[in-house]
C-alpha cells in the first residue's frame, strides 16, 4: 500500500503514512545517516516527512531507543563486513592488508555512511 500511495495515488490532504526513508536532515533529532521511518505526504510520486507534529515525552523517547537500536545494528554490520575483508585479504600482500584496514577502520568510526540501499 505505501508504494501505491507514493507513486500513484498519494496521500490526501491532512493524512500521513509511515514510510522508512533516509534521513538526511535530522528529522525529529534523529541522527542523519540512518533509514528510519517518519509520516511522511506523498505528491507527485514525492515523499515529504511532515515535520512539526507535536510529540510526547513517550513519542520521543521511543523515538530516541529505536534511533540507538538502528545505530548499534549499524556498527554490528560494519564490524561484520571488517572481518569479511580481512579473511578475504589474508592470500594477498601485507602491504595491500594494511591500507585496506586502515581504510576500514576510518570508516568504521561512523564519519561517514558507506552502505547503500
Amino acid at each position: 500500500d505505501c508504494l501505491k500511495t507514493w507513486l500513484v495515488t498519494g496521500t490526501k490532504d491532512g493524512e500521513t503514512v509511515s514510510m522508512a526513508v533516509y534521513n538526511d536532515k535530522g528529522y525529529y533529532g534523529v541522527k542523519k545517516g540512518i533509514v528510519f521511518s517518519f509520516p511522511c505526504e506523498c505528491r507527485d510520486g514525492n515523499w515529504y516527512v511532515r515535520e512539526g507534529l507535536d510529540l510526547n515525552d513517550f513519542a520521543r523517547d521511543k523515538l530516541a531507543f529505536t534511533e540507538e537500536e538502528l545505530i548499534e545494528e549499524r556498527i554490528a554490520a560494519e564490524e561484520l563486513i571488517v572481518k569479511s575483508r580481512l579473511r578475504s585479504l589474508s592470500t594477498t600482500s601485507l602491504t595491500s592488508s594494511e591500507s585496506d584496514v586502515e581504510m576500514t577502520s576510518s570508516t568504521h568510526s561512523g564519519e561517514y555512511l558507506t552502505s547503500r540501499i
